[in-house]
């Protein structure tokens, strides 16, 4: 397998208070390129290159979110289609956005997987600034769903914050009621995860941030949540996925 970043647009319309996104570039103005048939020919030098049987994996949205803002872009009618040519080529479109009409309007690529970020809700209002609530994202992985899309769901970044067993505990019960894992291609959970470089320039955009102040250093040069509160996330997570037979994507 192979990994690449399509960069089509940089900064997100949203305000998620733990993005790295707020200390990546000079400014937090959104920006879009238009070039769309030059990154299509960089991406036919890459795939021209496959070794048989190589999947190739082209990753979106890690610098804004494409779909929050496909309305101006069109960047779904444009890559959706372009990719569906291909055989073992992917790409990721990740997203906490319920702008999904132009979807439905677009034929199901095998070759594309649409990954929802889902959090609590008591997450979302504190933490997800300008994103879509819990009901609304999980109305539009549904829609997704039986229009025969490919859908992953991503739980992240995990907090830590005051009550978080409960908290995580009620929002798991809430979602496996209300959608059906069955029909969802993968699962992956993470947390918070800084560069110790990074997580410095994070205290300097972000010093009143909570959550910045749970995490510690680790022996591998990163800062994250504590092994305890990992552990407990991991049973938590593994304990009510696992029966429904998901693709599940861990840190170690």
């Amino acid at each position: 397998w192979k990994w690449y970043f399509l960069k089509n647009s940089l900064n997100c319309i949203f305000d998620c208070k733990y993005c790295y996104l707020k200390w990546a570039f000079k400014n937090d103005i959104p920006v879009f390129f238009v070039n769309y048939d030059e990154m299509k020919a960089q991406i036919l030098e890459k795939v021209d290159k496959m070794q048989n049987n190589e999947i190739i994996w082209f990753y979106s949205s890690d610098y804004s979110d494409n779909l929050a803002t496909d309305n101006l872009t069109s960047f779904t009618s444009e890559f959706i289609p372009f990719f569906d040519w291909f055989e073992n080529v992917k790409m990721e479109i990740r997203t906490k956005s319920v702008n999904i009409k132009n979807l439905l309007f677009l034929k199901p690529s095998k070759n594309i997987e649409i990954a929802f970020s889902l959090n609590p809700s008591e997450i979302i209002s504190k933490y997800e600034i300008k994103t879509p609530l819990l009901d609304m994202r999980i109305e539009a992985i549904n829609k997704l769903v039986e229009a025969w899309w490919q859908v992953w769901i991503r739980f992240l970044p995990l907090l830590e914050v005051e009550n978080y067993k409960e908290i995580y505990e009620k929002f798991l019960s809430e979602i496996t009621r209300k959608i059906d894992f069955s029909k969802i291609y993968s699962v992956f959970i993470w947390w918070l995860l800084y560069t110790k470089e990074d997580y410095n320039k994070m205290l300097k955009k972000e010093p009143y941030l909570d959550v910045l102040y749970k995490l510690e250093d680790s022996s591998d040069g990163f800062v994250r949540e504590n092994r305890e509160v990992r552990d407990y996330f991991y049973n938590l997570f593994d304990g009510l996925i696992k029966e429904q037979k998901c693709n599940r994507c861990l840190d170690d």
